[in-house]
C-alpha cells in the first residue's frame, strides 16, 4: 500500500497498523487498570475521563469493542455539552498517566517501548495536528513527545547502595549503555484504522504481599523455598499466566480472546445461546461470570468436572505455542509456578493448600516444550 506520507522524510519510519510499531498507538489493545476501571485501551480511558467518568458515557464507551467507534463517539454533537470544562487544559495529563499505566502493567509492551531507546517517536496522522506530526511535516507531535517521556521514566533506576544492608560494591552490576541510533520511530493512525479490542471490567485485586507468600506457599509443603525455586503467578511480568489475561489465540477453527472464553463455552456444548453470551461478552471476567452462572448450571454438559482439566490443558497449549508467550513459559525453567489465588482447584486456595491445577498444567505444557522443542 503507497504510504501517505512524503518519501524524502528519510528519517522516519512509515507503517500502518499491522506493523511491527503498532503497539505504540492508542487504538492498540493492551488491557490496564486506572481510576477503578480496567481499559482495553488508552483512547477508551482517555475519552471517558473526557466526560469526566460520567455513568453514562462510561458504560456506553466499556461496551465498545471497535476503537474506532470510540474514537466517533467523542466527537458525537449531542455528548459535547458534557465535555469537562477543564478538557484543554487536562488532556495532555490524562493522556500521560493512560500511557504510563499502560506500559507499566504490560511488561511485554514494556520492553518493546525501551526498546525504541536513542529514537525519536513521531506520530503521524492525516488531520490532527495536535497530538500528530502532518505529512507537511508541522504538528506539534504530543502523543510522541509523551511515550518518550514515558519511556525515560519506565527505565529502570540505578541501584541505590546502602551502607547498612552491607552490599558488596561488586555484588552490583551496571546496566550497558545503549547505542543510540537517532532513528526515529513514527506512529501512523489514520482516522480509517479499525482496532478491535474487548472491554475487561474492573476485577478486584487482593494480592498477598510477598511477604506473607512465604508462609502461605510454607503450607503446602513444597520441597523449595517460594523465593528462589518457585514462580508466583499471576505477578509481575507472569500477570499474562492469568486466565483474566486477553492473550488472543487459535484453535478449533475460532479465535478466542482468552483462555476463559474457550474454557467457559466448552461448558455448554448443547447450549449455544449461552455460547454466544459468552462469544459475544467484552471481557474474560465477563465470560467467566456467565460461565459460572447459578441459572445456567443446569445446561452444563453432565461430565465437566471429569474433563475440565484436559480443556484448559488443550486451552493452554494453543496460548502458549507461539511467543513471546511461549519464551516467557519457557523462562521459567524448572521452577514451581503456584498460582496464588483463593480457587481450590486451580490454585493455593485460601489456606494455601489447594490443588494448583493450573500451575501443574503450565509445568505439563513447558515440560512437553522442553521435550519436544515446539
Amino acid at each position: 500500500m503507497a504510504s501517505l506520507f512524503h518519501p524524502e522524510l528519510i528519517n522516519t519510519i512509515y507503517y500502518e497498523c499491522s506493523d511491527e510499531s503498532n503497539f505504540l498507538s492508542n487504538f492498540f489493545p493492551s488491557t490496564f487498570s486506572l481510576s477503578g476501571h480496567s481499559w482495553p485501551t488508552v483512547l477508551h480511558y482517555f475519552i471517558a475521563r473526557k466526560f469526566g467518568l460520567k455513568e453514562k458515557h462510561l458504560n456506553d464507551i466499556l461496551l465498545m469493542t471497535v476503537t474506532l467507534d470510540v474514537h466517533l463517539y467523542s466527537r458525537d454533537p449531542k455528548n459535547q455539552t458534557d465535555v469537562i470544562p477543564s478538557w484543554n487544559l487536562e488532556k495532555k495529563g490524562i493522556m500521560k498517566e493512560a500511557l504510563k499505566a499502560k506500559f507499566e502493567q504490560n511488561i511485554i509492551l514494556k520492553q518493546k517501548l525501551l526498546d525504541t531507546e536513542g529514537k525519536d517517536i513521531i506520530e503521524r496522522a492525516v488531520d490532527d495536528s495536535y497530538w500528530s506530526q502532518l505529512a507537511s511535516g508541522t504538528g506539534h507531535n504530543h502523543m510522541g513527545k509523551l511515550l518518550t517521556k514515558v519511556r525515560s521514566q519506565l527505565k529502570t533506576p540505578p541501584r541505590r547502595l546502602i551502607t547498612s544492608q552491607l552490599i558488596k560494591p561488586n555484588t552490583v552490576t551496571k546496566p550497558t549503555p545503549r547505542t543510540p541510533t537517532h532513528q526515529p520511530i513514527t506512529l501512523n493512525t489514520p482516522q480509517t484504522v479499525i482496532h478491535e479490542s474487548k472491554y475487561m471490567p474492573v476485577m478486584q485485586s487482593s494480592q498477598t504481599p510477598i511477604r506473607n507468600l512465604t508462609y502461605k506457599l510454607a503450607s503446602q509443603k513444597l520441597t523449595s523455598s517460594p523465593t528462589t525455586n518457585s514462580i508466583i503467578i499471576p505477578c509481575g511480568k507472569y500477570k499474562e499466566f492469568s486466565l483474566l489475561s486477553i492473550q488472543p489465540f487459535a484453535l478449533e477453527g475460532h479465535h478466542w480472546w482468552s483462555v476463559q472464553h474457550y474454557y467457559q463455552t466448552q461448558k455448554y456444548p448443547n447450549c449455544p445461546l449461552v455460547v454466544d453470551q459468552i462469544l459475544k461478552t467484552a471481557s474474560p471476567e465477563a465470560a467467566f461470570k456467565i460461565g459460572t452462572d447459578r441459572k445456567n448450571s443446569h445446561l452444563m454438559v453432565e461430565n465437566w468436572d471429569s474433563i475440565r482439566e484436559g480443556v484448559m490443558l488443550k486451552a493452554l497449549r494453543a496460548k502458549f505455542c507461539d511467543d513471546p508467550l511461549r519464551t516467557l513459559l519457557l523462562s521459567t525453567e524448572n521452577k514451581n509456578i503456584i498460582n496464588n489465588n483463593g480457587n481450590e482447584f486451580w490454585g493455593t486456595g485460601k489456606d494455601g493448600n489447594g490443588q494448583n491445577k493450573l500451575g501443574n498444567l503450565l509445568m505439563k505444557v513447558r515440560d512437553e516444550m522442553k521435550r519436544t522443542g515446539f
